[in-house]
């Protein structure tokens, strides 16, 4: 995703987000191998050969460290995080627990009645 990213076309990058989460949740598909990961990105566009050489070399490991250490810092430690303003939760959550904090959150800005 971060080379994706990098590459400065945002629909295609949304696009490969959705197909990959859709190989792996929706498929069963390991995209943890590189054959797989290129083949779900040349399916939206990619180049299959510039993918598997991406993801066989070093380019871009440390960016996307800093990409990790940065986001640790910032209390992300799962997937999903849902942040808003200073409320956050990770993880599955019950609907109930993010209507609370949907709740919480708009309470905030809510107008004053006098």
């Amino acid at each position: 995703m971060w080379w994706a990213q990098r590459a400065g076309d945002p629909a295609r990058s949304a696009s490969l987000f959705d197909a990959i989460f859709a190989a792996y949740f929706q498929r069963g598909e390991h995209i943890g191998r590189p054959e797989v990961l290129a083949a779900v990105a040349a399916g939206c566009g990619f180049d299959h050969a510039q993918i598997l050489a991406l993801l066989a070399g070093e380019d871009g490991d440390q960016e996307v460290a800093a990409i990790e250490q940065a986001s640790r810092r910032e209390g992300i430690h799962a997937v999903p995080t849902v942040r808003i303003e200073q409320l956050s939760f990770s993880g599955a959550q019950p609907a109930a627990s993010i209507l609370t904090m949907l709740e919480r959150a708009t309470s905030k800005h809510a107008p004053k009645v006098a």
